[in-house]
């Protein structure tokens, strides 16, 4: 909130205006409808699926997650426990829980990614 002197041509000298390619990350199949987007970083993993009423998938990881549906609606079950995300919403998945599946609500796919720590 002070003035300070602003020196244009030294930032117009120092600054590179060349345009950097856009960082893409393709993803990788890790199972049936799901894939894995590589992070640059060890500690976090990111997975999307696409599920159906049919068949329910393995969603989790081991440690903590979350879980976000993005498209349709599907219902998570945990041992004896089920949760229905529209799309839109998330769940926090406990490190201590068991593992998580999902499978979509109706007969429209849903799609979920999930958020986790990479072990």
């Amino acid at each position: 909130l002070t003035p300070k002197h602003v020196d244009v041509p030294e930032l117009v000298r120092v600054l590179d205006f060349e345009p950097v390619p856009d960082p893409v990350i393709e993803p990788v199949p890790c199972g049936p409808g799901q894939l894995r987007y590589p992070t640059p970083v060890r500690e976090f993993a990111l997975c999307r699926a696409e599920v159906t009423d049919r068949d329910a998938v393995a969603v989790t990881e081991p440690g903590p997650n979350i879980v976000l549906c993005t498209d349709g609606a599907a219902e998570l079950r945990s041992g004896r426990e089920t949760l229905t995300l529209e799309r839109g919403a998330a769940a926090w998945v406990s490190a201590a829980d068991s593992e998580v599946t999902a499978r979509a609500v109706g007969n429209t796919p849903a799609q979920v990614f999930t958020a986790s720590v990479a072990l």
